[in-house]
């Protein structure tokens, strides 16, 4: 029996399409909010390599996009309905081989739903995922520090730094960026808040945590190994809240791996909440 979905390239008018999609998973299953800012939805779906999968009555249920290849990989942005099926998925991954023939597809995917999950069958293809959460930033505690803290400027940049890098080091997979590049890829942002921006220090300037603010979200936040358990990364996130806050955001918002229970655990007892999932998924062809 033919399938009654068809994917096609996507026309000018397709652009709205796309945003009605996302706004439906988000609705749906929640995921990654900048899913509905025009921006970040042209980067993640590029209309030069944009394909749409509507069903019979020409609703559109599924959109891919092919971002990069590499030497032997395709990477991909996905978004599916949670009504996806197998004949749905056959469509995303004809679409892909249109679009890319390396033997190595990564889908990139902001919202992800059960059924989704369910079209990469090996539980390896899920390579990497993130809890969505969320708190409003109404009424958010001012914080209290124990020790000394400086905002991200020029010269305390690098303090940020070796905090990140002492913080994250020892973690599988860690990307080990140089201190220029990985200062050069916070401040490449637009949204990126250097006030709200906290590197925590000890009595002799040595970092022992920080957290970095950007739009509305706590875009990254870490307390090196020797000080942890002793509240630093609870006044840190009550920080940020704050700030944010102050900056006029009504949420705040952040990303965590599902693998880091502790993490979790703090974010929920400083009342955030899950409110989606975004992953990575590997198929190889």
């Amino acid at each position: 029996m033919a399938s009654s979905f068809v994917a096609q390239r996507a026309t000018s008018r397709d652009r709205e399409s796309l945003d009605k999609l996302a706004a439906k998973c988000l609705d749906a299953h929640g995921g990654l909010p900048q899913l509905l800012d025009p921006d970040f939805a042209v980067a993640l779906f590029p209309h030069e390599s944009l394909i749409v999968i509507r069903d019979a009555t020409q609703q559109v249920v599924a959109a891919l996009a092919l971002t990069h290849d590499s030497d032997d990989s395709a990477f991909f942005s996905l978004l599916a309905l949670p009504t996806v099926n197998s004949d749905v998925a056959s469509e995303i991954f004809s679409a892909a081989a249109t679009l890319s023939q390396r033997p190595t597809q990564i889908f990139r995917c902001e919202s992800v739903n059960p059924r989704l999950s369910q079209i990469f069958p090996d539980p390896a293809s899920q390579f990497f995922s993130e809890y969505v959460m969320s708190r409003p930033t109404e009424n958010a505690a001012s914080p209290t520090f124990s020790v000394i803290t400086q905002p991200w400027t020029d010269d305390s940049a690098p303090r940020f730094f070796t905090a990140y890098h002492e913080s994250f080091r020892e973690r599988p997979g860690f990307p080990d960026p140089s201190s220029a590049q990985w200062i050069a890829d916070q401040v490449e942002s637009e949204e990126f808040h250097r006030e709200a921006s906290l590197v925590a220090l000890d009595d002799q300037r040595t970092p022992l945590g920080f957290v970095l603010v950007d739009d509305d979200q706590i875009w990254q936040m870490g307390v090196v190994p020797t000080a942890r358990r002793q509240g630093l990364g609870r006044a840190l996130l009550t920080h940020a809240v704050h700030a944010l806050g102050t900056l006029g955001k009504p949420d705040a918002w952040l990303n965590v791996n599902l693998n880091n229970p502790d993490a979790i655990a703090l974010y929920e007892s400083a009342g955030f909440e899950i409110v989606g999932q975004r992953s990575r998924f590997r198929r190889e062809i």
